[in-house]
Parts: structure tokens; C-alpha cells; sequence
């Protein structure tokens, strides 16, 4: 049975957030639809949305 992969360090979330931070006004309130939400990319896509997310309450949601 193949393992779950880890939660990304926050450290990396952060870079992400630090260098994507004035991309992001435009997405708030928005939803978004993620295909292949479960593979090694789509965790990452997804973890770095819901940090951003939160960090800058931006009210998006996301389907998967």
C-alpha cells in the first residue's frame, strides 16, 4: 500500500506565499475546480491554496 505523502513544511508554504503574495487579489471569493487533487503536484496545489487562503483571507474555495 503506497504512503501518504507528508504535509509540506511550513518554511516552503511561506516562500510560496512570499513570492505569489500580490497574484492572489484578483482570485478572492472565487472557486476553483482542481483535477488530479491527489497526486504529489495536486497536494501541493492544494496545500498551497488553503495556506494562502487563510494567510490572506481570501475567501476562495476550491473542488476537487
Amino acid at each position: 500500500m503506497p504512503q501518504p505523502l507528508k504535509p509540506l513544511p511550513p518554511e516552503d508554504l511561506e516562500h510560496v506565499l512570499e513570492h505569489t503574495r500580490e497574484l492572489w487579489s484578483e482570485a478572492s471569493g472565487k472557486s476553483f475546480f482542481i483535477t488530479g487533487g491527489t497526486g504529489f503536484f495536486g497536494m501541493w496545489l492544494l496545500e498551497s491554496f488553503a495556506h494562502i487562503n487563510d494567510q490572506l483571507a481570501l475567501g476562495m474555495r476550491a473542488t476537487i
